[in-house]
């Protein structure tokens, strides 16, 4: 039973070591993003605003003015192991929009976990800026115990014409580390650059790239979503790398509620299941 109990956790470390290499997205500590119904696009959201921006671009926090709160979840490859969580906050001021995001993946024997105080503000009717500082924290279960580090994320949002919206944000430009007795692990950056269009209040259409410097190639992903009746939503993305993946989901809108559903298709590892929840207070 013994060998059976350290055989499986080993072949767990080997997975989210698997993962970490084939979605690029992923590694030790990575900016996870949040939120189903970008999770349903290819994970499009960095010209996007709404309380997920503090997982995406801050700076679509300059043009979201509402008081609201957001649960996401995902099982990632359908192991409650590889569980991603993330909950957040955002809070309209005169002088711009303030936002908690606190989140959490793996479990006990590793996980990784990050708290992050973000700040979005519209410079003008066409230019927002937006800067969250986290605080992030690496466990894994061995002599290593806790690493922890400070780091930033930034971003700008552009709507050069009607309907149009670039985003560009970068995850820890600093180059911040994890410091620990026998040396150093170095904290990903990553900078994203995308676009999106909507037409008629009906369709959205967006494109995004993603590069991890640390890792090649380049992430190209795109996604699509379309109004199939009023306040329910279709959506559909892909996203291409080292491997493939594809994504589906909805959404629903009743008043003050948003819930998005999705599904996402690696090639090599299989089905991930998400779910959100948003409730605008104002």
């Amino acid at each position: 039973m013994r060998f059976c109990i350290i055989s499986y956790h080993s072949w767990l470390f080997i997975l989210i070591g698997l993962v970490s290499i084939s979605i690029p997205v992923y590694s030790a500590y990575d900016n996870y993003p949040a939120g189903a119904h970008y999770a349903g696009m290819g994970n499009v959201g960095v010209m996007c605003s709404d309380v997920w921006s503090l997982s995406q671009n801050q700076a679509g926090l300059g043009f979201f003015n509402h008081l609201a709160a957001g649960f996401y979840h995902e099982n990632r490859f359908a192991l409650s192991e590889l569980a991603h969580h993330s909950i957040a906050f955002s809070l309209p001021t005169g002088t711009g929009t303030f936002g908690l995001t606190c989140t959490y993946f793996g479990y006990s024997l590793y996980n990784e976990s990050k708290i992050g105080l973000g700040f979005g503000k519209a410079l003008n009717k066409k230019f927002s800026a937006g800067l969250q500082f986290n605080w992030l924290n690496t466990h894994i279960e061995d002599e290593t115990g806790n690493l922890g580090a400070m780091a930033i994320e930034a971003g700008i949002l552009a709507k050069p014409i009607e309907n149009l919206s670039v985003g560009f944000h970068v995850f820890n430009p600093t180059v911040s580390h994890y410091r620990y007795q026998s040396g150093t692990e170095p904290i990903p950056v990553i900078i994203r650059f995308g676009m999106g269009y909507e037409y008629r209040e009906k369709l959205f259409i967006a494109f995004e790239t993603l590069k991890n410097m640390y890792k090649s190639p380049a992430l190209f992903k795109g996604g699509v979503e379309y109004r199939l009746i009023q306040n329910l939503y279709a959506r559909t993305g892909i996203m291409v790398g080292n491997f493939v993946s594809h994504t589906a989901g909805l959404g629903i809108i009743l008043k003050k509620i948003m819930i998005d559903f999705a599904f996402s298709h690696h090639q090599l590892l299989g089905y991930t299941p998400h779910f959100s929840i948003q409730y605008s207070i104002k």
